[in-house]
């Protein structure tokens, strides 16, 4: 009738569904969106938010997780050097803390695999416990091993880089190479102004 399509065509111009096309669901949706698109817009982009931010967060959670069992990883390795003191578990005699430490480097090779991030902590903590033992060259080659496997792995600029590029630091200045470990200071600078965080 004249009035239906009269009707049809004041539909049309309002954005809403025509009543003499077949009705379909996909039809409808267009018709919808057409109409609403500052509220379809704006859920959009708060539903582009949440997917973002919940990615973000379980992106983070799992780096964190990671974390903890590489912290927990280093924590069994540092427990299991005191554990060779005891006399019952360990070899026999009362070892002396290098001689744990020796030890405790010689195993890494077989319990952590190479250019893993737990291992290059672990020779960190090493390099640094060789430090306090003034055994400067174990504690050297703990730390440019870890520096050598850190960059490897993630590039110079990884955190893991840069630390055992400060206990390579340390190293050399507790050896009394105060030029060598001003150049690494001047590296780990470097790298912290390059990628400030």
């Amino acid at each position: 009738t004249v009035a239906a399509l009269a009707e049809d065509i004041e539909r049309h111009l309002d954005g809403r569904v025509v009543l003499a096309q077949a009705d379909s669901g996909v039809y409808r949706l267009r018709k919808f969106i057409a109409r609403n698109r500052l509220a379809v817009a704006a859920v959009g982009g708060v539903m582009l938010a949440l997917v973002g931010g919940t990615g973000v967060a379980l992106w983070q959670a799992d780096a964190a997780r990671a974390e903890q069992r590489r912290a927990q990883e280093v924590l069994s390795f540092v427990t299991a050097i005191f554990r060779d003191a005891d006399p019952n578990i360990g070899p026999q005699g009362k070892p002396s803390a290098t001689d744990l430490l020796a030890r405790a480097r010689q195993r890494i090779d077989s319990q952590f695999p190479a250019r893993s991030a737990t291992r290059v902590e672990v020779l960190c903590v090493l390099a640094e416990s060789f430090i306090a033992l003034h055994d400067t060259p174990a504690a050297a080659d703990a730390a440019q091993t870890a520096l050598a496997e850190a960059t490897a792995v993630h590039g110079a600029t990884h955190a893991q880089a840069l630390r055992a590029r400060s206990v390579l630091a340390a190293v050399q200045r507790d050896g009394s190479d105060l030029i060598a470990a001003r150049t690494e200071v001047d590296h780990i600078l470097a790298a912290l102004a390059a990628h400030p965080k």
